[in-house]
């Protein structure tokens, strides 16, 4: 290609895995081609994406470099886990500065910061959690020198009835792992005390996470070895994920699925097989709630406003709404 790569920042999890570099290349090209990457390990999984910029000055392509993680700015890769969200502040001296930023989403979902544009979200799935290698690409223009924070935005996640189709629970949070969290915890509130609901939901998010850190118990220590510290999963959990699987146009193949907790059988004949009717859900929030509709000047300024609009549009959609089924109160 005429081009000449270099490594320019490397940053791990806290927790040793996942790894994520930013190389650069310089050069000018001499035609289209593929761009491989030679591994000096076996990684389970591995992603790579190549975004290309013009303009950009020779003598100085990149002012200041910045990586972390949940243990700070160049963290170390061990002593502590994963979190929720991440946020870094940036400064820049020049004029017409772009910043760019790259992040590791184990089994979660990006959704970029403000004045951000996301360019791509990677995913080479080989399992559930940490099997997963996971890349999230956006960038920012910042028109005057100063500093500039790189981080995402607030998830809505709704808990759905199956056999009403009511909006049980909704939660906020930097993550959807958050926001599920907020969902479970009024479940256990309500109606749910001991077990979390059989659920079913797609193959993002972390809501096996959220299910553990709100019904999750630390098992008795044996006696033996170090003390359990983490809580785990209880008998009795019921959870399916239907995962849909895509070509590298983006076309619809079909769909996995993938039993997190519980009996197969059992789980499949409870919930079955298919998230239509969520994804339903989903247009429906869009018609009923302005502030979700994509790439539009509705989106919410506050995140108190746009708590508030949500208890509106579930009240409409509950209570108001006209729907072909029994409602018994």
């Amino acid at each position: 290609m005429g081009l000449t790569w270099s490594r320019v920042k490397s940053q791990c999890s806290a927790r040793g895995m996942p790894v994520v570099e930013i190389w650069q290349a310089m050069g000018t090209l001499s035609g289209d081609d593929v761009v491989i990457a030679e591994l000096a390990g076996s990684p389970a999984n591995a992603v790579i994406a190549v975004t290309r910029y013009s303009g950009v000055d020779p003598s100085t392509p990149l002012e200041k470099m910045a990586a972390g993680n949940t243990l700070g700015l160049d963290g170390a890769c061990k002593g502590d886990t994963d979190s929720d969200a991440y946020s870094f502040d940036v400064s820049t001296a020049v004029d017409g500065a772009l910043l760019f930023g790259a992040a590791a989403l184990r089994n979660r979902r990006h959704s970029p910061g403000a004045a951000f544009t996301e360019r791509g979200e990677f995913v080479q799935d080989g399992g559930r959690g940490g099997d997963k290698a996971t890349l999230a690409i956006q960038d920012r223009l910042i028109e005057f020198p100063g500093s500039a924070t790189l981080d995402g935005t607030f998830w809505r996640s709704t808990m759905i009835d199956m056999d009403s189709r009511l909006r049980v629970a909704r939660g906020f949070g930097k993550t959807e792992t958050l926001a599920s969290i907020e969902v479970f915890k009024t479940l256990k509130r309500r109606s749910h005390p001991d077990l979390p609901p059989p659920t079913i939901s797609d193959g993002w998010g972390g809501i096996d996470d959220a299910m553990i850190e709100v019904y999750g118990r630390i098992p008795p220590y044996s006696g033996r070895g170090r003390p359990p510290t983490h809580k785990r999963a209880e008998p009795g959990w019921k959870y399916v994920q239907m995962v849909k699987q895509r070509d590298e146009h983006g076309r619809f193949l079909g769909t996995e699925l993938r039993v997190i907790y519980g009996n197969q059988q059992e789980v499949l004949e409870l919930l079955g097989i298919s998230t239509a009717y969520i994804e339903r859900t989903h247009l429906t929030m869009r018609h009923f709630n302005s502030r979700l509709t994509r790439k539009s000047l509705a989106f919410s300024k506050e995140l108190q406003m746009h708590k508030a609009a949500a208890v509106w549009e579930d009240l409409y959609y509950n209570m108001a709404r006209k729907r072909n089924m029994v409602l018994f109160l």
